[in-house]
């Protein structure tokens, strides 16, 4: 694949979690307390974490778009079975003459 992520990157994400996670350098360091992780085993996942969205990213844009036949094709096969309609579920008679005993039962 030839995927790379570069420091820069890691450090524009990272400072983009921080920005929506962390409303303060203190509230970000109290994380890193409280979690036990480094500044290095952030950096890390954050890495990681770049990583995978890009090979996400490139494994989409080469998937070519289904064509209409084939969408139609899928809806035909599997479509109908989402759309049945479903029977409600009634509980085991047992069930439901318990239910209807206690109805006629007082509470204390």
């Amino acid at each position: 694949m030839g995927i790379t992520v570069t420091e820069k990157q890691v450090e524009e994400e990272l400072a983009q979690i921080k920005k929506s996670s962390f409303p303060t350098p203190g509230a970000y360091k109290k994380f890193l307390e409280e979690s036990g992780f480094t500044q290095e085993d952030v950096n890390d996942r954050v890495e990681l974490q770049t990583l995978v969205t890009a090979i996400q990213e490139q494994v989409n844009g080469e998937a070519p778009a289904p064509s209409e036949a084939e969408i139609s094709a899928y809806y035909e096969e599997k479509g109908s079975a989402v759309h049945r309609k479903r029977e409600p579920r009634r509980p085991p008679d047992h069930q439901q003459r318990q239910s209807e005993g206690r109805s006629g039962e007082e509470r204390a």
